[in-house]
């Protein structure tokens, strides 16, 4: 192998404008530093990334659980990091936000925290018991057995369809063409126009 300021062709590499021997050393954003067996780059540090942790471009000190929270080491069993805040942790915590909650008791509906029932779902911001209500495009609307949205509006799915954002009444052969129902054994639906089966089979 060819030797390049005393180093072997094979483990050289470049780090700016200068080669170097990368089993010896490390360069970190441009910067040559001594190499170990676990060293990794923060920056322009070279740091054992056994001992310790890169937050940021920040070094500390690293434990078993050891993470990052912007450039604060944190516990990551004790605690948790909710949108760059540290936060104490229990068994059931979870982030709104920069809050901890307990997703137990409570439920994050866009960034607000409310109370949570055993059937407790979001719409918006709000907090709804999704087996009386029904969450139609944000907007909250009673719910039936047979209840569908469309867009904002409920609807009674056995009663109605949705077509193209607009509530038809429903037959037992109903289908949609753009926002107009159709009956589909009579009709056929081509390129958005509605004509009859006897003189089009199919669109051609």
């Amino acid at each position: 192998m060819f030797e390049v300021n005393g180093t072997t062709r094979s483990s050289t590499s470049c780090c700016g404008t200068q080669a170097y021997n990368s089993r010896s050393h490390i360069c970190c954003a441009g910067q040559l530093q001594f190499k170990g067996s676990s060293t990794s780059c923060c920056g322009t540090q070279a740091y054992n990334s056994r001992s310790h942790i890169c937050c940021a471009g920040q070094l500390q000190f690293k434990g078993s659980s050891t993470s990052c929270c912007g450039t604060q080491a944190y516990n990551s069993r004790s605690h948790i990091c909710c949108a760059g805040q540290l936060q104490f942790k229990g068994s059931s915590t979870s982030c709104c936000g920069t809050q901890a909650y307990n997703s137990r008791s409570h439920i994050c509906c866009a960034g607000q925290l409310q109370f949570k029932g055993s059937s407790t779902s979001c719409c918006g911001t709000q907090a709804y018991n999704s087996r009386s209500h029904i969450c139609c495009a944000g907007q909250l609307q009673f719910k039936g057995s047979s209840t569908s949205c469309c867009g904002t509006q409920a609807y009674n799915s056995r009663s109605h369809i949705c077509c193209a954002g607009q509530l038809q009444f429903k037959g037992s052969s109903t289908s949609c063409c753009g926002t107009q129902a159709y009956n589909s054994r009579s009709h056929i639906c081509c390129r958005g126009r509605i004509s009859f089966r006897g003189l089009y089979n199919s669109c051609g």
